[in-house]
Protein backbone atom coordinates (compact mmCIF):
# COMPACT_ATOMS: atom_id res chain seq x y z
CA UNK A 1 0.00 0.00 0.00
CA UNK A 2 1.57 3.33 -1.17
CA UNK A 3 1.54 6.50 1.84
CA UNK A 4 -1.01 7.91 -0.10
CA UNK A 5 -3.30 5.19 -0.24
CA UNK A 6 -3.25 5.45 3.59
CA UNK A 7 -4.23 8.01 4.37
CA UNK A 8 -7.18 7.95 2.21
CA UNK A 9 -6.18 10.16 -1.06
CA UNK A 10 -7.16 8.32 -3.61
CA UNK A 11 -6.56 10.26 -7.00
CA UNK A 12 -2.89 10.63 -5.30
CA UNK A 13 -2.99 6.89 -4.26
CA UNK A 14 -4.20 6.21 -8.18
CA UNK A 15 -1.44 8.13 -9.49
CA UNK A 16 0.95 6.27 -7.11
CA UNK A 17 0.11 3.21 -8.45
CA UNK A 18 0.61 4.26 -12.31
CA UNK A 19 3.47 5.54 -11.99
CA UNK A 20 4.74 2.10 -9.79
CA UNK A 21 3.19 -0.03 -12.94
CA UNK A 22 4.97 1.90 -15.55
CA UNK A 23 8.57 2.01 -13.81
CA UNK A 24 8.89 -1.61 -14.98
CA UNK A 25 6.99 -0.84 -18.34
CA UNK A 26 7.66 -0.75 -21.82
CA UNK A 27 11.07 0.21 -22.91
CA UNK A 28 12.31 0.32 -26.40
CA UNK A 29 15.53 -0.96 -24.42
CA UNK A 30 15.93 -4.22 -26.05
CA UNK A 31 18.20 -5.79 -22.95
CA UNK A 32 15.17 -4.93 -20.36
CA UNK A 33 13.34 -8.34 -21.38
CA UNK A 34 16.47 -10.34 -20.78
CA UNK A 35 17.63 -7.95 -17.58
CA UNK A 36 14.02 -8.49 -15.98
CA UNK A 37 13.95 -12.19 -17.04
CA UNK A 38 17.35 -12.11 -14.84
CA UNK A 39 16.04 -10.07 -11.58
CA UNK A 40 13.01 -12.07 -11.62
CA UNK A 41 15.25 -15.65 -11.75
CA UNK A 42 17.69 -14.40 -9.16
CA UNK A 43 15.13 -13.25 -6.60
CA UNK A 44 13.34 -16.96 -7.08
CA UNK A 45 16.71 -17.96 -5.63
CA UNK A 46 16.80 -15.77 -2.75
CA UNK A 47 17.61 -17.31 1.11
CA UNK A 48 14.96 -18.85 1.95
CA UNK A 49 13.56 -20.55 -1.01
CA UNK A 50 15.84 -23.47 -0.59
CA UNK A 51 18.26 -22.26 -3.54
CA UNK A 52 16.87 -25.42 -6.00
CA UNK A 53 16.74 -23.09 -8.61
CA UNK A 54 19.72 -22.59 -10.65
CA UNK A 55 21.31 -19.04 -11.06
CA UNK A 56 20.53 -17.59 -14.58
CA UNK A 57 23.67 -17.21 -16.00
CA UNK A 58 24.23 -21.23 -15.98
CA UNK A 59 20.66 -21.27 -17.83
CA UNK A 60 21.37 -22.24 -21.60
CA UNK A 61 20.77 -19.08 -23.77
CA UNK A 62 17.34 -20.41 -25.43
CA UNK A 63 15.97 -20.81 -21.70
CA UNK A 64 17.20 -17.19 -20.90
CA UNK A 65 15.07 -15.84 -23.77
CA UNK A 66 12.29 -17.89 -23.91
CA UNK A 67 11.83 -16.52 -20.13
CA UNK A 68 12.02 -13.08 -20.82
CA UNK A 69 10.29 -13.45 -23.40
CA UNK A 70 6.92 -14.77 -21.12
CA UNK A 71 7.95 -11.37 -18.41
CA UNK A 72 8.21 -9.04 -21.49
CA UNK A 73 4.47 -10.08 -21.87
CA UNK A 74 3.32 -10.52 -18.78
CA UNK A 75 4.52 -7.04 -18.21
CA UNK A 76 2.52 -6.03 -21.14
CA UNK A 77 -0.69 -7.38 -20.10
CA UNK A 78 -0.17 -5.99 -16.69
CA UNK A 79 0.38 -3.05 -17.85
CA UNK A 80 -2.42 -3.12 -20.59
CA UNK A 81 -5.69 -4.37 -17.48
CA UNK A 82 -3.82 -1.21 -15.33
CA UNK A 83 -4.29 1.56 -17.93
CA UNK A 84 -8.23 0.05 -18.52
CA UNK A 85 -8.34 -0.06 -14.74
CA UNK A 86 -6.55 3.90 -14.35
CA UNK A 87 -9.01 5.31 -16.86
CA UNK A 88 -12.50 3.49 -15.45
CA UNK A 89 -10.98 4.55 -11.79
CA UNK A 90 -10.61 8.27 -12.83
CA UNK A 91 -13.93 8.33 -14.37
CA UNK A 92 -15.14 7.42 -10.97
CA UNK A 93 -13.23 9.81 -9.05
CA UNK A 94 -14.37 12.45 -11.89
CA UNK A 95 -17.93 12.26 -10.72
CA UNK A 96 -17.49 12.48 -7.15
CA UNK A 97 -17.17 15.71 -5.24
CA UNK A 98 -17.61 16.65 -1.71
CA UNK A 99 -20.55 18.65 -0.66
CA UNK A 100 -20.67 20.24 2.62
CA UNK A 101 -24.09 18.82 4.37
CA UNK A 102 -25.79 18.19 7.54
CA UNK A 103 -27.17 15.46 8.93
CA UNK A 104 -29.18 14.79 12.30
CA UNK A 105 -28.41 12.50 14.86
CA UNK A 106 -29.44 11.99 18.50
CA UNK A 107 -26.94 14.80 19.62
CA UNK A 108 -28.80 17.22 17.55
CA UNK A 109 -27.59 18.68 13.61
CA UNK A 110 -24.21 18.28 13.02
CA UNK A 111 -22.16 19.18 9.91
CA UNK A 112 -20.53 16.44 7.09
CA UNK A 113 -19.65 16.09 4.19
CA UNK A 114 -21.42 14.25 1.35
CA UNK A 115 -20.90 13.03 -1.67
CA UNK A 116 -23.06 14.82 -4.86
CA UNK A 117 -23.18 11.40 -6.83
CA UNK A 118 -23.82 8.94 -4.01
CA UNK A 119 -27.51 10.54 -3.58
CA UNK A 120 -28.29 9.89 -6.56
CA UNK A 121 -31.30 6.31 -6.75
CA UNK A 122 -31.28 5.85 -10.46
CA UNK A 123 -29.70 2.92 -11.95
CA UNK A 124 -27.42 2.43 -13.29
CA UNK A 125 -25.67 5.33 -11.30
CA UNK A 126 -23.27 7.50 -12.45
CA UNK A 127 -20.25 5.96 -11.54
CA UNK A 128 -21.96 2.59 -12.76
CA UNK A 129 -22.08 4.05 -16.27
CA UNK A 130 -19.05 5.40 -16.04
CA UNK A 131 -17.16 2.50 -15.09
CA UNK A 132 -18.50 0.11 -17.93
CA UNK A 133 -18.43 2.71 -20.17
CA UNK A 134 -14.93 3.33 -19.71
CA UNK A 135 -13.96 -1.06 -19.65
CA UNK A 136 -16.11 -1.35 -23.15
CA UNK A 137 -14.10 0.92 -24.20
CA UNK A 138 -10.69 -0.31 -23.58
CA UNK A 139 -12.37 -3.89 -25.01
CA UNK A 140 -13.73 -2.56 -28.39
Amino acid sequence: MTEHAASREAREALDDLHLIAHHAGPTDDTSAGHRRGADLWDATRAPGNGDTVRPWADLDAVVQAHTAAVITRALADVLEVEQAMYRALEKVLELHHPIPGTTTARHGVRDTTLCDHCLDPAYPCPTVTAITTALETDHA
